[in-house]
């Protein structure tokens, strides 16, 4: 995967790409970048022209104010996938990556989404939850003798001091917007083909609000792996890999 970078008006966006193929569009997760994902997106750039933006106030991306609104990423974004000129492309989303994917749609250009454990609905969230979420996950994973995937892990928590220490300001914005997306009108306006991806354990983004998301939008499907909790494209890439092909390309 290349490191790009593109001007837009607004200030410079960076990017990953690589492959060749169908284009697909990955979004990250709030506070990482798409760095965090490396190898899961090394997978699908054997398949695809993987394209895979650092948002918005994230990473080496141009810094946001606090006035800024999902709309202005969702602007920011047409205007990213107009300076590449890519169209009819899957977009595949993690946590907030897949708010935005959600959001993006109806906007013309995607013809599938895919959206893993997005925060879309008002959620019940404190500090002191989510870092409690984190550190379940990550002992799982730190209980188990794959130096290599610990090795992935450790990468993509350095992912995140990296944008917590450059974007000490925009974390207010994600910690008290995020937990009260409500995006429930512009679900059932989907109309392309769009399918969930939910860690039944996943105590940042409960089931719960997946199955209310499903409900809302027309014609998506909802799939809940057991035992997972919110990380799972982090922690495994080859599980969520494997789940996503068996969907990606499929929904038309």
């Amino acid at each position: 995967m290349e490191e790009k970078r593109v001007a837009l008006s607004v200030g410079e966006l960076v990017y990953l790409e690589g492959g060749k193929g169908e284009p697909l569009v990955f979004f990250h997760g709030a506070i990482a970048t798409p760095r965090a994902y490396l190898p899961f997106l090394t997978l699908f750039a054997k398949h695809y022209r993987v394209i895979a933006p650092t948002h918005p106030g994230h990473g080496d991306s141009f810094a946001i104010t606090n006035d800024w609104e999902l709309e202005d990423f969702i602007a920011t974004y047409q205007n990213f996938f107009a300076a590449l000129n890519v169209s009819k492309f899957a977009i595949v989303g993690h946590s907030f990556g897949g708010t935005l994917a959600l959001l993006l749609a109806n906007k013309g250009r995607a013809i599938q989404v895919i959206a893993m454990d997005p925060p879309g609905l008002p959620i019940t969230f404190t500090m002191h939850s989510f870092l409690r979420a984190k550190k379940k996950e990550l002992r799982a994973i730190l209980n188990r003798p794959d130096r290599k995937q610990i090795q992935e892990v450790i990468a993509a928590a350095q992912t995140l001091i990296y944008t917590a220490r450059r974007h000490s300001k925009e974390l207010s914005w994600f910690m008290t917007k995020g937990p009260n997306f409500n995006i429930a009108e512009d679900l059932a306006k989907i109309q392309i083909p769009t399918a969930y991806f939910w860690g039944e354990e996943d105590g940042i983004v409960p089931v719960s609000v997946g199955k209310t998301m499903h409900e809302l939008t027309p014609g998506s499907t909802l799939d809940i792996f057991p035992g997972r909790g919110h990380n799972y494209p982090v922690f495994d890439p080859e599980f969520t890999y494997r789940q996503l092909m068996s969907v990606i390309g499929k929904m038309h």
